[in-house]
């Protein structure tokens, strides 16, 4: 240690060794009091905030998230996405076209049309 360094107790004195520990400062005028009184408030409200936010958490349910999979694979039933694609698979390795990319757009418009005035899409 060199000098002008001060040492410096980690541990609290045992009971029976050491001076007393001196007692809290007692507030010196009214105003003093009443601010005390307000931060103790203050720290009382707090921690009854913290309670309560701690209590709403536990109590609201929470669903669980579905998987990310098998919501996309729902959606892809609901609205027959994967029928689609078969449907032009077949098509384009029967029919052979010379511009495929074409024919699905050209296919996709039919069926579309068909959807739309009520009738039954092809499949």
């Amino acid at each position: 240690m060199t000098e002008g360094e001060e040492r410096v107790l980690l541990t609290e004195p045992e009971a029976d060794s050491a001076a007393p520990t001196p007692a809290p400062a007692q507030p010196q005028n009214e105003e003093q009091v009443e601010e005390d009184t307000k931060l103790e408030t203050l720290s009382q409200k707090l921690e009854r905030f913290a309670e309560e936010a701690e209590e709403d958490t536990e109590s609201v349910y929470k669903p669980p998230t579905e998987d990310p999979y098998t919501k996309a694979v729902k959606y892809m039933e609901m609205h027959n996405v994967m029928q689609i694609f078969q449907h032009l698979t077949s098509e384009i390795v029967y029919h052979r076209p010379v511009d495929p990319l074409n024919y699905m757009l050209e296919e996709l418009q039919r069926m579309k049309t068909a959807r739309d005035e009520g009738g039954e899409v092809a499949s």
